[in-house]
């Protein structure tokens, strides 16, 4: 059943094959070489910008990923060697940091490249480096797929081992469904029944994988695809293959993928010179070998050359036949000449890394520096604002003690001034007092004097009659001596309580003025109270020109000049 389901596709892709038979002719020549060269991917000046930008801030991990993805861009155009450079750089940089999974990727990437110039075991210890760090981040889809990719390389290892790894990668995306994976399976099993040389399996396969190549824009594996659906399609249906041949053609060119382009032609020109359509087959060739080049593809270029020198030699042109085997001969060293300026790009990446290293060791050091600079002062600024804090504090507290302090000065020099008021109170009675009792002294002074002028009066008037009434007068002032002969104890009554009033008062007198009599001190003790001149007389009971003359021999002791108040004297060296 299967068989027929095979022959009546094949039957379907022959009358297609007749229908674009038009088609299946296609003007070689289109294209210069110029114009192959210079095609690069269409995101690519995007990405490039991106990585200027990336290693400008010093972006390591975005610097591995976006050199990878330019080197997939490469890959997907089929360019090997660009391809090669940048997943070489990225692999590098992702090594030196130990961005795991990122590193991972770009062995996956890589692995491929490795596989188109038959680096295998390159190939096969990246994949499986791969795969550990996949299984550590327990990555199904990626486990997946790099089972696939080791499987791809297998046919040149062990074709037993290519199925269980292909088996392996169908558990892993058992779960999951992803149709991609589903896709790179699909090719790879493809591929594996093309070596066993059962085309029928192998057109299943590739069959399954071509829809989805193009529903996902795979563009590389849709060339890929239409390549082997019609390397599958040679034993089977010719006319199926060569337009299968020429579908991979046209859609190589339309991507851009001179790599796929380049085999594709690689196979219709064995297939013309087979049919012996010889110019046919050497214009073919001689194209593909344009596109080999601007894809780096030195393999089959090799291969071209190779083809080229069996059909002069086919012809009968020995000397051509040579010419091209010397070529492929020499492409030989080419290729290890490509491994040899890889390793070299690998050290001298690896240099660069190094001095990248260096130059982020040392701006880390500036860095820290810089910080550590911050942080003094972001210390010193916060140990100024804690100073200025405290000196804040102290000042408020200041501000309140003394603010406090004045308070009580304040009250304290109300209750002085309360008491001083008090005191002066207390001095003003107090003199009121001592002027009172020497108003009292003053009247028994006055007193003692009218009694000596009424005996003298009395004296004159015994002289002239003698009668009965100058006994009782006589007796009458002899009482009145009696009751005021005690003048002098008053006044040291007086003396006493002046002293406790205004203390100090004789001591400062007769320490400034040592010749100073009792006497003295007595009628200065009166000119302190207030009293006039007329007064002291009177209270001291003697003539008014006898103090005058007492009076000028004080300011005689006092030493004072005429234009001196003896009054106002007394009262400020007492003050004093």
């Amino acid at each position: 059943m299967s068989k027929i389901y095979h022959y009546l596709t094949l039957s379907l892709f022959f009358l297609l094959s007749n229908s674009f038979s038009v088609a299946s002719t296609i003007n070689f020549n289109f294209i210069k070489e110029d114009t192959i060269t210079s095609a690069t991917p269409h995101n690519m000046d995007v990405l490039k910008t991106d990585l200027v930008k990336v290693m400008h801030i010093k972006d390591s991990e975005a610097e591995a990923t976006i050199r990878r993805k330019i080197g997939k861009a490469f890959f997907e155009m089929g360019n090997i060697r660009e391809a090669l450079d940048y997943f070489i750089t990225s692999k590098i940089i992702c090594e030196q940091h130990h961005f795991n999974y990122e590193k991972a990727l770009v062995y996956e990437e890589l692995a491929n490249v490795y596989m188109f110039i038959a680096e295998h075991q390159k190939q096969y210890d990246l994949i499986l480096k791969a795969i550990k760090i996949y299984e550590q981040f327990n990555d199904s889809i990626a486990l997946a797929r790099s089972y696939t990719n080791l499987a791809s390389g297998e046919k040149f290892r062990n074709a037993k081992n290519t199925l269980v790894y292909l088996n392996q990668a169908k558990s892993y995306n058992q779960n999951f469904q992803n149709k991609q994976i589903d896709a790179y399976t699909n090719i790879n099993f493809g591929e594996y029944y093309l070596r066993l040389n059962q085309p029928d399996s192998a057109y299943y396969y590739l069959k399954l994988a071509l829809p989805i190549t193009q529903q996902y824009h795979l563009t590389a594996r849709e060339c890929e695809t239409f390549v082997k659906l019609a390397r599958a399609m040679e034993t089977l249906n010719k006319d199926s293959s060569i337009f299968l041949f020429n579908e991979a053609y046209r859609k190589s060119i339309l991507y851009k993928n001179y790599l796929w382009a380049g085999r594709s032609l690689i196979f219709l020109a064995k297939i013309d010179f087979e049919n012996d359509r010889k110019i046919d087959a050497f214009q073919k060739i001689h194209q593909s070998i344009d596109y080999t080049k601007a894809s780096n593809d030195i393999i089959m270029n090799r291969s071209a050359y190779d083809l080229i020198s069996y059909f002069h030699l086919q012809e009968g042109n020995i000397d051509s036949a040579f010419y091209y085997d010397q070529l492929a001969d020499n492409l030989k060293d080419t290729i290890k000449v490509k491994q040899n300026i890889a390793a070299i790009k690998n050290i001298e990446w690896g240099y660069k890394l190094k001095d990248k290293e260096n130059q982020i060791r040392h701006l880390q050091e500036n860095k820290e520096t810089l910080e550590l600079k911050q942080k003094s002062e972001n210390k010193a600024k916060i140990w100024t604002w804690i100073a200025l804090f405290i000196l804040l504090g102290l000042v408020i507290v200041l501000f309140l003690f003394f603010k406090n302090r004045i308070s009580l000065l304040m009250k304290e020099k109300q209750i002085i001034k309360l008491k001083q008021e008090k005191y002066k109170a207390e001095i003003e009675t107090k003199n009121k007092e001592l002027v009172t009792h020497t108003m009292q002294i003053y009247s028994k002074s006055k007193t003692i004097s009218d009694l000596k002028n009424g005996i003298e009066n009395l004296k004159n008037e015994h002289i002239k009659n003698s009668n009965p009434k100058f006994i009782k007068d006589i007796q009458q002032l002899n009482f009145m001596l009696d009751s005021n002969i005690r003048l002098d104890d008053e006044w040291e009554k007086l003396k006493i309580r002046f002293q406790e009033v205004h203390q100090g008062f004789y001591d400062k007198l007769k320490k400034q003025y040592p010749d100073l009599s009792q006497y003295d001190l007595k009628i200065c003790t009166f000119i302190y109270l207030g009293f006039d001149t007329k007064q002291i007389a009177q209270i001291l009971n003697i003539d008014f020109q006898s103090l005058r003359t007492q009076r000028y021999r004080m300011r005689k002791k006092m030493q004072l000049a005429t234009q001196d108040d003896l009054s106002e004297y007394i009262i400020k060296i007492v003050s004093v």
